[in-house]
């Protein structure tokens, strides 16, 4: 896969980012850092069902629904432990279900929602305003449904037939609550990352080939490795500025309808906007965290080989790497 998308996608990425940034900065200089990251984080959330030609209603609820896992993890980690712990792994495994009836309507409509549950599950305790939080995330939403309706950037859905998509939510609301609540339990720091990883690897993609799969999963298991890895090494800085670039790349294979490419460039670009520590939260990583992501990014490889072998028959001759439409 080229890193670059075609050179209309890119231009028109990059007219579509430019609001993008103006709001953020001006969270930034209003509210606070957390406001600024709040919406760059809601406008990946938002671009996986602002970019589908669909209409208005069905893009707006799969924002809401990753707007409420977002506040479905924070008043679960609110909770007095255990409680939260259980709240906090029914949260997360409800936004995996949800995606069954979502991925019906275009595969990958709110794969960002167990991501932000868990986000806000394991830094709920160090957020102290909630509130803004959720917010900035809305105006992210908002943002980036209207950008996309004003340029006219949308592709055609990919719907999923609903045996996979009901399989590929069952696969991902059990991984990802196991995950989570391993993570809690063991008070592993960053735990989402393992979240991460299983929503954004294990997709209901049922037209790929075999070759295109393991790409897309090498693609995204690299992307976590690397974007944990700078963020240990880059100052704060470096890190956001890495993030943007990687919120204009996801944009710009989202207009050009590759979903592979699109969901490569929101794995980094979360995962530096989450733990970037430019919120305040103490941000502390060491070689085990590194250790534990590269763990959860081989099962959640191994989780998306068994899932896609489960539902794709054999080709003629025997083999199993001719195309299949969704």
């Amino acid at each position: 896969m080229h890193v670059l998308p075609p050179r209309p996608a890119l231009k028109a990425a990059a007219i579509a980012l430019a609001p993008v940034i103006v709001v953020a900065a001006a969270g930034w200089l209003l509210v606070g850092p957390l406001a600024a990251i709040g919406i760059v984080l809601g406008v990946v959330a938002g671009s996986t069902s602002a970019t589908v030609k669909l209409p208005w209603r069905d893009r707006v609820v799969a924002c809401a629904l990753c707007l409420a896992a977002a506040a479905g993890g924070l008043l679960a980690a609110a909770a007095p432990v255990p409680w939260s712990i259980l709240c906090s792994v029914l949260v997360v495994a409800a936004t995996g279900m949800l995606q069954a009836p979502l991925n019906r309507w275009s595969s990958g409509m709110i794969v960002q929602a167990p991501l932000l549950a868990a986000i806000s599950a394991t830094t709920g305790a160090v957020v102290s305003q909630p509130l803004v939080a959720l917010g900035a995330l809305a105006v992210g939403m908002v943002l980036v449904l209207v950008i996309a309706a004003v340029l006219g950037l949308q592709a055609p859905p990919t719907p999923a037939e609903p045996r996979i998509a009901l399989r590929h939510a069952v696969a991902t609301a059990v991984s990802c609550g196991v995950a989570l609540g391993i993570a809690l339990a063991f008070q592993i720091d960053h735990g989402y990352w393992l979240v991460v990883t299983l929503a954004l690897v294990l997709r209901p993609v049922r037209h790929e080939t075999v070759p295109t799969a393991r790409a897309r999963v090498t693609g995204t298991v690299v992307g976590v490795v690397i974007s944990v890895a700078l963020v240990i090494v880059m100052p704060t800085a470096a890190v956001l500025m890495l993030a943007m670039a990687c919120v204009l790349l996801s944009i710009a294979w989202g207009i050009a309808a590759d979903v592979r490419g699109s969901t490569i460039f929101a794995t980094p670009a979360i995962i530096l906007m989450a733990s970037s520590g430019a919120a305040g939260a103490v941000v502390e990583f060491g070689l085990l965290r590194l250790v534990l992501t590269v763990i959860g990014a081989l099962v959640a490889a191994l989780l998306a080989a068994l899932l896609y072998r489960a539902d794709a028959p054999a080709a003629p001759g025997g083999g199993e790497s001719s195309p299949v439409e969704s």
